[in-house]
């Protein structure tokens, strides 16, 4: 995405495709390994937390002023995230704090 720089300067945008609850992640992650490993006996485990971080955000603002809308949607990233790890193209996916913004703010010191 390039822009002019007085379109976006000091500005924050959600570049987002859809709203989706955690539960309705992990069953397109779910189907995608199915999809892909043919293994039956994938189960989504639901395990109680005190997070009560939203998830919810509008991308509206993003189109509205800058005319951006997705192509791809969170099944096609999914889709594509089962695809490199199994081909092996994720370094160290489990624990790698790349993959891990919680992490990564933690290892960065950020606040």
């Amino acid at each position: 995405l390039t822009e002019e720089r007085e379109r976006v300067f000091k500005k924050i945008f959600n570049a987002g495709y859809e709203n989706h609850r955690v539960s309705e992640i992990a069953q397109m992650v779910r189907s995608s390994v199915l999809n892909k490993a043919g293994n039956e006996e994938i189960e989504i485990e639901i395990v109680p937390t005190d997070d009560d971080r939203s998830y919810h955000i509008s991308s509206s603002k993003i189109e509205h002023e800058l005319g951006f809308t997705p192509k791809h949607t969170i099944e096609d990233a999914v889709s594509d995230l089962v695809e490199a790890l199994h081909a092996g193209k994720l370094v160290d996916p489990m624990s790698n704090s790349c993959y891990f913004n919680i992490k990564k703010m933690q290892e960065v010191k950020l606040q």
